[in-house]
């Protein structure tokens, strides 16, 4: 009798053992489903969700275009007359419109100043800033708008995230259910990898939102400065030269009889002996 009962013993622990590991083995395996399974379901959902937004009736679709996802920048180019007017007037034409400069450089050559400038304004201020900073210029260059339509990568981020938050929650009961340390580790592990490509996400959504929030204004503007040195000096600068030339070639030519002072003694001399003997001749004629 007491084998038969060890028999049976042994037999229900080996059935809970299995039970147990398949149990477990179950868990690991869901676990990883909903893994390999969330990239998935962010691509249907998000399929889903452009799809509804194309068979929308007429008055619907009207409000899916109002809330239409644009990015907008603008280029100008321009010719000032005063560089340092230009941007005094520049920056007020900013502040006025509560824009805000976001980068700055300014350069100086022997030809021109030039200051370049990107500019961050509200999308409904854009167009009527352009042409305020436009009329600054005394010659435009370049004058540019243009829009990108990012409605659908929008939406796709913004579905993504939601189904990946989803996921986590779902992990974070998952961990509260879990009866081992493996299945702790498993569910940690995943959970680690679905915040990661969370975090991720949002810097793209983040980046997303301010250049649709945020319009962007490339501003070039530049003085030129005439080259004075190409038209050569001036009538009254010409003749103070003329007189410092001449006075510098007198002292030069004293400097030099000086220098020879024997030959000098000679020449006066013979001068003198030459006058002396026309003068004799004269009075003997």
């Amino acid at each position: 009798m007491k084998p038969l009962l060890i028999i049976c013993t042994l037999f229900l622990f080996m059935s809970c053992n299995q039970a147990g590991e398949k149990s477990s083995a179950d868990f690991i395996s869901e676990v990883n489903q909903m893994t390999s399974g969330g990239n998935e379901a962010d691509s249907r959902t998000a399929s889903k969700e452009m799809a509804f937004n194309d068979d929308q009736q007429p008055g619907q679709a009207q409000q899916v275009a109002n809330e239409q996802k644009l990015i907008r920048k603008a280029y100008l180019e321009m010719e000032v007359n005063s560089y340092d007017k230009a941007k005094t007037e520049i920056q007020d034409i900013i502040k006025n419109a509560q824009g805000s400069i976001e980068k700055s450089e300014d350069r100086s050559s022997s030809y021109r100043k030039v200051s370049n400038m990107t500019i961050r304004i509200a999308p409904e201020k854009l167009d009527e800033m352009v042409e305020k900073l436009a009329a600054v210029g005394r010659n435009i260059d370049r004058k540019a708008i243009e829009s990108e339509d990012v409605t659908r990568q929008y939406i796709d981020m913004e579905t993504r995230l939601k189904s990946k938050r989803a996921v986590v929650e779902r992990y974070q009961q998952l961990l509260q259910q879990a009866k081992n340390v493996q299945e702790v580790l498993q569910v940690e592990e995943n959970l680690r990898k679905v915040t990661e490509e969370i975090e991720s996400t949002e810097a793209q959504f983040r980046y997303l939102s301010q250049q649709i929030d945020r319009s962007t204004i490339y501003l070039t503007f530049y003085e030129p400065i005439e080259n004075v040195s190409s038209s050569g000096p001036s009538f009254g600068k010409r003749i103070g030269n003329a007189i410092r030339g001449g006075w510098q070639f007198l002292l030069n030519t004293i400097i030099l009889f000086i220098e020879i002072w024997p030959l000098t003694i000679l020449l006066i001399a013979g001068i003198v002996l030459f006058i002396r003997r026309r003068r004799r001749r004269k009075k003997q004629a």
